[in-house]
């Protein structure tokens, strides 16, 4: 068969076919299947330019990065450089283009695509490590967060617990000291009884106002109940202290012998007189102005008290209230105060708060 001059069939010279198979198939004059017109095609193609094109579009123009582009972008990237490679076509005559150049050309087709697909991968990696080191870095500081939040909190609590039971402990002292004070003032020196209970019931006060400000409130109520308590002995507490202590110096004025027989007046008045200031009380009111003068005869008669100890007695005879309480004896009237009641409701209610505190701070941590 004749050729022209450029190695073509005769009737085709200066012409190109219309559409060229991208596969190459090899075997002059079939349809072509998947033919795409030279509209379409480019120049030429070569694999290592098409691979520093994908190279470039992946790793971004202007310095942009796998990171900044992200997943989506660079998958579309690596599509359109396989679809421009698989759509590219070379001007050599396709019946010279045999099984060599299909293949060649297939070959730089996957390269490309693989390389593509494995820079999109290498971005989603990235992308996806960066991510989960943001994720690390956020979760480990809100855990450090939550830790210190949690670390200072209790702490605040042990220090308030621990200003609690201070104030406590300090309030009952000065509670019980007050009402060691109201049993033994009889045994203080006359001037210095109203001092001593002064300094007493201030120390009981300020504990009281402590304990107000530490709380908690169920605490707070017996504490002040306790100090209701101990204002109401301190009403009578100095009254009561002189007239104990007249009533310990008369009978100490007794007969040491057979009182029946005991011929000496002092004895006698000293126990007439115990007998009249232990039931002053039982007294008619019209009757106590002359029965005062006889008691302070009889006194005076057994010589048991000083002159100051006795203007005290005769000041508080004048006006017996609550006279029992004054003449009581300490055995009988401590447990009717209601003292120790309240003391035993307050040591109740402190048990109680520090019971469920140490509950609560087991909770708190996980103990149980």
């Amino acid at each position: 068969m004749a050729v022209g001059p450029d190695n073509s069939p005769p009737g085709t010279r200066g012409r190109r076919d219309r559409s060229v198979d991208v596969d190459c198939p090899g075997r002059v004059g079939e349809p072509v299947r998947g033919a795409v017109g030279p509209e379409r095609l480019v120049a030429g193609f070569d694999g290592q330019a098409d691979e520093d094109r994908a190279e470039d579009l992946l790793l971004g123009a202007g310095g942009m990065t796998s990171m900044t582009l992200g997943p989506a972008f660079l998958f579309r990237s690596a599509m359109d450089i396989w679809r421009q490679g698989s759509s590219c076509c070379c001007h050599v005559p396709r019946w010279r283009c045999a099984g060599q150049h299909s293949a060649r050309v297939d070959a730089q087709n996957v390269n490309a695509a693989v390389s593509a697909l494995g820079a999109v991968l290498s971005g989603v990696a990235a992308v996806a490590a960066a991510m989960g080191a943001r994720w690390q870095t956020r979760c480990a500081r809100q855990v450090a967060l939550e830790t210190t939040h949690s670390q200072g909190a209790v702490e605040r609590a042990l220090r308030l617990e621990a200003q609690r039971s201070e104030a406590w402990t300090a309030f009952l002292c000065a509670a019980d000291a007050y009402v060691d004070a109201v049993w033994t003032l009889g045994g203080v020196a006359p001037e210095s009884r109203v001092e001593v209970l002064r300094v007493r019931s201030e120390a009981l006060r300020d504990g009281c106002s402590g304990l107000r400000v530490l709380g908690p409130d169920r605490v707070v109520r017996h504490a002040e109940a306790i100090r209701e308590r101990c204002s109401r002995m301190d009403q009578y507490a100095v009254k009561r202290a002189v007239v104990r202590s007249a009533l310990l110096a008369l009978e100490e004025g007794w007969c040491p012998g057979n009182a029946e027989h005991c011929q000496s007046d002092a004895h006698v008045c000293a126990w007439l007189a115990y007998e009249m200031l232990e039931g002053w009380g039982d007294r008619e009111e019209d009757e106590r102005p002359d029965d005062l003068d006889f008691l302070e005869y009889l006194i005076r008669e057994s010589g048991v008290l000083k002159d100051p100890d006795l203007v005290r007695l005769l000041a508080v005879a004048r006006s017996p209230v609550c006279w029992e309480l004054l003449t009581a004896d300490e055995r009988w009237l401590r447990p009717r105060t209601g003292f120790y009641e309240e003391r035993d409701a307050f040591t109740i209610a402190v048990r109680d708060h520090l019971e469920a505190s140490a509950w609560a701070h087991r909770q708190s941590i996980g103990g149980w």
